[in-house]
């Protein structure tokens, strides 16, 4: 568009100079002839309109520039620039319509001395430029209006397309920039750009806050030796610039420590570097961004560390179950040792003195010395033990029956011993076989016992006994 608008004044220029020099040619001495007066006034009015004419055009592009984006301005001024251009501007007034709104000059009268053109957006009608003469004014090319005047405001309603195509494009290219912006401004990275020399060309807030500089606009221009005290970084990040460019190649997932404001404390980044390029696919510069994982780093260590304590502790550990382990293997061995001690006195200091007792004990108390006897090498078995820890159900006294009964007692003799009724002992041996799982079954009590004191748990149904229920 600015091309067209440098072509259009230069044409204008060229007309104007024309004009003048055709008024230049009058103006010398020439051969009397008549009517030379009237040309000579014709002309000068041709020149006159044509220098409202131009001054109109030169208006509207100035208008332009001045008014920038706001529109109401600008079609405001277009209409106020009108009536000066026209023949007659003391009766002239204007206004412009876009999408219904009108802007007017003061006074603005609508007559049927009318002169109007449509501005076309898109080759669709968006509005009018409509210039009215209050009163009738005499006769010319078009009602009262020049021809020029038809060429002037069919430009300056095409001009005026023209404008407000240009308008909706930036509009339409801020709304672009201010969502690029957004976007950078808002994901969770840190963005920059640079030229082939390194010297950064823009970058999002998160990396410009992030160095201490604020506002983007203020990295704009600046060199990693502007932004940077430490020269050897700024190298470093200038020599991976160069690597790129040169190999023409991105560099991806770099983990290296970098900067940001003193008050902030060191930065851990993974950074990513990739080349630009123009529209024939020179390199033209960098385009990097990177995302800040300290924390990632400081956990890391963390666990690290957390791992090392672990380890530590783990191998603390081991060593002490080894210790504990050789402890109660000592402890064991002790518990062996005094067993047999215990076993070895039973055997050689009780048991002989129970046999003599139980020799010379008068009938009436053999009984009670024999099953004495019996509960004391039971007592160095491991069946009761076995008994009470296979059933847990069992009452001590249900356990005292198990073994009187495994010696070979009947229930009457049980009885006798216990000072309860048989009945009473009929009832403990119902008890202990449903305890023991085998109620209801052809199971002889007795053989069941002896087998479980020899470690096995079950019988079979044709074994000795097996048929017999006691």
């Amino acid at each position: 568009m600015k091309g067209a608008k440098g072509e259009t004044k230069a044409q204008l220029q060229r007309e104007l100079s024309a004009l003048r020099r055709r008024v230049a040619r009058m103006e010398r001495p020439a051969r009397a002839r008549k009517g030379a007066g009237q040309g000579k006034a014709k002309a000068e009015r041709d020149l006159r309109e044509r220098v409202k004419e131009l001054t109109c055009l030169y208006g509207l592009q100035r208008l332009g520039k001045r008014c920038g984006n706001s529109l109401d301005r600008l079609l405001q001024g277009i209409a106020e620039l009108l009536p000066p251009s026209w023949q007659y501007p003391e009766v002239a007034c204007a206004r412009v319509i876009l999408n219904g709104k009108r802007y007017a000059t003061a006074g603005l009268r609508r007559t049927r001395w009318k002169q109007a053109a449509d501005i076309k957006l898109d080759g669709g009608k968006v509005g009018a430029v409509e210039v009215y003469y209050r009163r009738k004014m005499p006769d010319s090319d078009e009602g009262p209006f020049l021809k020029e005047e038809r060429t002037l405001i069919d430009a300056i309603a095409e001009r005026t397309g023209c404008i407000l195509e240009h308008l909706r494009a930036e509009e339409a290219l801020r709304k672009s920039e201010n969502m690029l912006r957004l976007v950078l401004d808002t994901i969770p990275a840190f963005v920059f750009w640079k030229d082939r020399d390194s010297v950064y060309l823009g970058c999002n807030r998160n990396f410009s806050q992030a160095i201490g500089l604020g506002e983007p606009e203020n990295v704009v221009g600046k060199t990693d030796y502007d932004i940077f005290p430490d020269k050897e970084l700024a190298e470093f990040y200038r020599g991976w610039d160069r690597r790129v460019m040169e190999a023409d190649t991105p560099v991806l997932h770099l983990i290296e420590k970098s900067y940001r404001a003193p008050s902030a404390g060191d930065l851990w980044a993974e950074t990513n570097k990739v080349p630009l390029h123009d529209e024939e696919g020179n390199v033209t510069g960098i385009l990097g961004t990177y995302e800040d994982i300290t924390d990632r780093k400081r956990a890391e260590e963390e666990i690290r560390r957390a791992n090392r304590e672990l380890q530590v502790e783990h191998t603390a550990l081991e060593e002490a179950n080894t210790a504990l382990r050789t402890v109660l293997s000592r402890i064991e061995d002790e518990k062996a040792a005094i067993r047999e001690d215990i076993l070895a006195n039973v055997d050689k200091v009780l048991m002989p003195i129970l046999h003599a007792m139980e020799a010379e004990a008068p009938p009436e108390q053999k009984g009670y010395v024999s099953l004495l006897r019996r509960n004391l090498e039971e007592m160095t078995s491991p069946f009761v033990g076995r008994l009470t820890k296979a059933h847990l159900s069992l009452t001590p006294a249900e356990t005292q029956v198990c073994n009187m009964i495994r010696s070979g007692l009947t229930s009457k003799e049980i009885a006798q011993l216990r000072h309860v009724s048989p009945v009473t002992v009929s009832g403990q041996r119902e008890r202990i076989r449903r305890k023991l799982g085998i109620a209801n079954k052809k199971v002889n009590l007795v053989t069941y016992l002896h087998a479980f004191e020899s470690g096995q748990d079950r019988l079979g149904t044709g074994g000795q006994g097996s048929a017999l229920r006691t």
